[in-house]
């Protein structure tokens, strides 16, 4: 599957902090942002700005074409299909009982589309993320308690949910059989620093 140039930059941010033996706290720190928009940039959430990007890869000592060096651009045809063998998982934040099925990432203009299948199996566990940009889910199965603020709302198969991922969020499964969802992610250039 050809990956989108945001989660190629994305893997080679963390790969590079990895490899060098850093934290995201100390890379944070590096590159004078918050912790939480380092985990935003390596989870493909957010889409740093060419300043942000360069103190990061200062902080990483490298240059920002190294880092992009192995990111394709472009689409041939003006449409992307993704077979269902090369479809594959995906890690994001660390959680327990989530698990990504992406189905296609791409760069469209200045925004960056995703759309992933989402299990989460009974008693899954994760901490409340945000995004920058826009969510919209479709129960598949089961029945999720997705957290949404402060409000807290029953999703069961069929439903739809769209909302500003900027609002903390986490979906919580306490029926007993794995629910799955469609999630699709629409997420703009940050552009604080």
């Amino acid at each position: 599957m050809q990956e989108s140039g945001l989660y190629q930059l994305a893997q080679a941010i963390k790969r590079r902090r990895k490899g060098m033996g850093m934290s995201a706290t100390q890379l944070s720190q590096r590159a004078e942002v918050s912790k939480g928009f380092i985990s935003k940039v390596e989870n493909f959430r957010t889409i740093p700005s060419l300043p942000v990007l360069m103190r990061i890869a200062g902080a990483l000592n490298t240059t920002v074409s190294e880092l992009t060096a192995e990111v394709e651009h472009g689409r041939e045809g003006g449409y992307i299909l993704v077979r269902r063998e090369e479809q594959r998982s995906i890690e994001k934040e660390a959680s327990s009982g989530f698990s990504y099925r992406s189905l296609v990432m791409s760069t469209v203009g200045e925004l960056f589309f995703e759309a992933s299948i989402v299990s989460i199996e009974p008693g899954a566990r994760r901490k409340s993320v945000t995004s920058d940009g826009f969510e919209f889910l479709l129960m598949l199965a089961g029945s999720l308690s997705y957290k949404l603020g402060k409000k807290e709302l029953l999703l069961d198969a069929g439903d739809v949910l769209f909302f500003d991922g900027r609002i903390p969020h986490v979906s919580q499964n306490f029926g007993a059989q794995r629910a799955e969802l469609l999630a699709v992610y629409l997420i703009g250039q940050e552009n604080k620093d």
